[in-house]
């Protein structure tokens, strides 16, 4: 077993050329994920039995935990070992590439199918799709759709967008950390629907690339003016000079007769809202301050983007998930979809598209 992939079962598309590897089988016209997971032997059974233990009498008893056994076609079999819980839930082979099908549709997909491959001992599984590649003012974005699953017990169902072709376990880890949108689904017994759910809704993201393309576009050929950075600040990472608990407190000190622990308590709290306000203001002023360091830096990146609407919402957006995931919310699971990175990714699109609209 090299790479992670169990006895070369891989496949990938002739066009793309070989894996850096050099494991695989390559396939010249485009098939279905059903076709592909036959030609890579992929179409095993996977079970989960009861690990058992033995009594002092000698007698074995199924205990609570379970583990996987790979079964081949010909009744060859294998335990793979990993601990699992009685609740653990998994998604065979066969159903997952049936669920890939319409993905790599020639009428109505994303794309070709590009890879897929077959991890460790059969535990993992991956299908990757090319989805294409466009650019911005001859900047090229390549792009690959890809749903791994490592039936580990400890790993996740991913489906994710990613720059990087995978062709084995390290690209499957390296691919996902590069993606710019992905998820995470549990081995719940809710992971079906999951599963179903998220891709459907990635297939909808991406169907709209066209659009987008024409977007950035544009944006790349409009000068960004200081008003708008400066909108752009203020909406994102405002500055504060007062809060509603602040000025009711205040306002409450000077109309009222406080004394003693009434006083006491009041302005404590006025403390408290205070030093929060600052926190704030602080955290903020910071933000800003990263925000125009990157758009400097991207401008010096990459010159012909500089100083335009693309330019500012890429550092816009890289400021966002930096400070999230810098401040510890980067692990939240869907936050780049409904999480607080996504209002300020949608503030942030509403003010570019308001100058862009000028």
């Amino acid at each position: 077993m090299s790479h992670g992939i169990l006895d070369s079962r891989l496949i990938y598309a002739r066009k793309d050329g070989p894996a850096w590897h050099g494991l695989g089988t390559p396939f010249d016209d485009p098939i279905s994920a059903t076709e592909g997971l036959e030609m890579v032997n992929g179409n095993f059974e996977l079970r989960m039995r009861p690990l058992y233990a033995m009594k002092p009498n000698g007698h074995l008893v199924p205990t609570s935990v379970h583990t996987l056994v790979r079964v081949e076609k010909n009744g060859d079999y294998k335990i793979l070992g990993q601990p699992l819980t009685e609740t653990y839930r998994f998604l065979a082979n066969d159903t997952l590439a049936k669920m890939v099908d319409p993905l790599v549709d020639r009428d109505n997909g994303i794309g070709d199918l590009a890879t897929i491959g077959i991890l460790h001992d059969g535990a993992g599984i991956f299908f990757s799709i090319d989805s294409g590649e466009w650019a911005v003012k001859d900047d090229p974005h390549k792009t690959y759709f890809l749903l791994t699953d490592m039936r580990d017990g400890k790993s996740s169902l991913h489906i994710a967008y990613t720059p990087v072709r995978v062709v084995c376990q390290n690209t499957v880890t390296y691919g996902l950390n590069q993606s710019d949108l992905k998820v995470a689904i549990a081995h719940t017994p809710a992971i079906a629907r999951d599963t179903e759910f998220f891709l459907n809704l990635f297939a909808r993201l991406r169907r709209i690339k066209e659009k987008s393309q024409v977007e950035y576009s544009r944006l790349a050929e409009i000068a960004v003016t200081p008003p708008v950075l400066m909108r752009i600040e203020d909406e994102l990472w405002p500055i504060h000079t007062n809060t509603r608990q602040i000025r009711l407190l205040k306002e409450a000190r000077q109309d009222l007769t406080i004394t003693g622990e009434l006083e006491e308590h009041t302005a404590g709290r006025l403390n408290f809202y205070q030093r929060t306000l600052e926190r704030v203001n602080a955290l903020n002023e910071l933000k800003r301050s990263t925000f125009r360091t990157t758009r400097e830096q991207f401008d010096a990146d990459f010159p012909r983007f500089a100083g335009t609407l693309y330019s500012a919402f890429n550092a816009g957006v890289e400021t966002i998930e930096y400070s999230s995931a810098k401040h510890g919310v980067g692990d939240a699971q869907f936050s780049r979809i409904w999480g607080g990175r996504a209002t300020q990714r949608k503030d942030l699109a509403e003010v570019i598209r308001a100058a862009a609209s000028v």
